[in-house]
């Protein structure tokens, strides 16, 4: 039983993790499209 709780709570912060690494590569992303426009 406990085992099931924590592969589930591990699935949950591994989905959220990636979620973060998504809205963390799409600012990174923005922030480099900002600077371009800013340089030119």
């Amino acid at each position: 039983m406990q085992t099931n709780i924590n592969t589930i709570y591990y699935r949950r912060k591994s989905k959220i993790s990636s979620i973060i690494r998504t809205k963390l590569n799409d600012y990174n992303h923005w922030k480099r499209l900002g600077l371009s426009i800013v340089i030119k």
